[in-house]
C-alpha cells in the first residue's frame, strides 16, 4: 500500500543534516526517495538525494517503492512531507472542477418512457429504450458479458482500437441522444419566441430536477412542458455522462495493477419499468505464484432496489476453488424470501458443475464496501 495523496509522512533527518536547510527553506522542494527497508511496524529507511533517512509513515509503505515526496512543512527535527500526486491525480481533481454534476440513471430511465409517447421527443428516445437490455439477457454467460462491455465503460477503448462501438453500447446511445436533443432544442429557439412564461416554467423545472422527483410527476410535466421537459432530459444526460465517466477513472490505467475493478451501472428494461443494476467487478492476482502466473480471485457484486423488495445485494467470490454466494436483504421479508430459496441455487451451482462454499442471506445492507477504495471522492457529486 503506498502512501495517499491527502496522507503525509514524517521524514527524520540526521541531526548532522538538520541545519543544513531549515524548513522554512525546504517547504515545497521535492524529494525522490526509495524505500531500503522496514525498520518498525511503521518505521522505514529511505533512500534520498543527500543520504540515507529513516522516515516514520502514518500508513504502511512498501520495500522496493520509489516516491516524490514534497516538503510541507517541520522543524528542526522533522520535516513533514506529502507524496506527490500522479498525473492521474492530478486529472482527477481538474475533472472535478470541470464537470457537471454526476446523476445516476435511475431518473433518467423513469423520464425516458414518459417522453417517448410524445411527437417532440427525439427519436434517440426511443433507440435508447430499444437497445436497453432486458432480465433474460442476464440469465446467460455469453449475453451477460455482451451486456456488460455495452455498458459504456470501454466506450473510447474500442474508438483507440479503431473499432466503432455497436449501436447497444450505453455511451454511444447517450451521446447520440445528446448531441440529436441540442440540435433540436437549437432549432426551437430560433424558430420561437422565447417568452416569459416559458422561461418561468423551464426555471421551475430546473428547481424541481434538483429535488427527488417522482415518477408520476415526471409523467405529469412530460405532459404539460414538453419543451422544459427537453431541457430537463438534457441536464440528467449531462448528469449520467458525468458520472459513467467517473466509473471509467476509477479503472483508467488499472491494466497493469495486481488487483484491478470495475465499476458500472446497467439500466435492465422490464415489463414493469426499467430497473438500475450496480455492477461491481473485482481481480486480485496478489497471490499468484510462478507454478501459477495467470492465478486470479474474482469478486462481482450486483446491487439494485426494487420497488417490492427493497435494497438487494448479491455478492458471488472465488476462495480456495470454490465459489461462495452472499446475499444482503434490506427488509425482513426479502431476506426469508431469499433464504428460502438458497438451498435451490446451491444445488443448481453444483449442477453447473462448480465446486460450491456458503450460500446464504444477511438481512440488513452490509458497510460501503462495495465501491472500490478511492471511489467515493470520485462519486459523491463530481467527477
Amino acid at each position: 500500500m503506498r502512501i495517499a495523496p491527502n496522507q503525509a509522512a514524517v521524514v527524520l533527518p540526521p541531526a548532522a543534516q538538520a541545519s543544513v536547510v531549515t524548513p522554512a527553506q525546504a517547504i515545497g522542494a521535492v524529494l525522490r526517495v526509495e524505500v531500503l527497508a522496514q525498520l518498525d511496524l511503521l518505521r522505514y529507511k529511505l533512500r534520498t538525494p543527500t543520504g540515507e533517512r529513516i522516515a516514520e509513515s502514518r500508513t504502511p509503505l512498501n520495500v522496493g517503492d520509489k516516491l516524490a515526496l514534497q516538503i510541507i512543512g517541520g522543524d528542526d527535527k522533522r520535516l513533514l512531507v506529502d507524496k506527490m500526486p500522479t498525473p492521474a491525480q492530478q486529472a482527477n481533481t481538474q475533472l472535478k472542477t470541470f464537470l457537471p454534476k454526476q446523476l445516476d440513471a435511475s431518473r433518467l430511465m423513469a423520464l425516458l418512457p414518459a417522453l417517448a409517447a410524445k411527437a417532440e421527443a427525439p427519436e434517440g428516445v426511443a433507440k435508447l429504450l430499444e437497445h436497453l437490455p432486458k432480465p433474460s439477457q442476464l440469465m446467460q454467460a455469453d449475453t451477460l458479458q455482451q451486456a456488460i462491455k455495452n455498458s459504456g465503460l470501454f466506450y473510447e477503448r474500442g474508438l483507440a482500437q479503431g473499432i466503432l462501438p455497436p449501436p447497444e453500447d450505453l455511451k454511444r446511445q447517450i451521446l447520440q441522444l445528446r448531441d440529436e436533443l441540442k440540435q433540436k432544442l437549437g432549432l426551437d429557439a430560433s424558430n420561437q419566441t422565447t417568452t416569459a412564461g416559458a422561461s418561468h416554467a423551464a426555471g421551475k423545472v430546473e428547481a424541481l430536477q434538483r429535488a427527488t422527483l417522482p415518477n408520476a410527476l415526471l409523467e405529469i410535466l412530460a405532459q404539460s412542458l414538453p419543451n422544459s421537459m427537453l431541457q430537463l432530459l438534457g441536464q440528467e444526460l449531462d448528469g449520467v455522462l458525468a458520472r459513467m465517466v467517473s466509473h471509467q477513472l476509477l479503472h483508467a490505467g488499472d491494466e497493469k495493477k495486481q488487483h484491478q475493478q470495475w465499476l458500472m451501472e446497467l439500466p435492465v428494461q422490464d415489463r414493469d419499468g426499467i430497473d438500475l443494476l450496480q455492477i461491481h467487478i473485482s481481480k486480485d492476482r496478489r497471490q499468484a505464484s510462478q507454478q501459477q502466473p495467470g492465478f486470479a480471485l474474482w469478486k462481482v457484486s450486483l446491487s439494485l432496489s426494487l420497488p417490492d423488495k427493497g435494497a438487494v445485494i448479491a455478492t458471488l467470490s472465488q476462495q480456495d476453488e470454490r465459489v461462495h454466494v452472499q446475499f444482503h436483504a434490506e427488509q425482513a421479508d426479502t431476506h426469508a424470501w431469499i433464504n428460502q430459496h438458497c438451498p435451490a441455487l446451491r444445488q443448481r451451482l453444483i449442477d453447473c458443475g462448480l465446486q460450491v462454499g456458503h450460500v446464504q442471506a444477511q438481512r440488513g445492507l452490509p458497510h460501503d464496501d462495495t465501491l472500490p477504495k478511492g471511489a467515493s471522492g470520485l462519486l459523491q457529486e463530481r467527477a
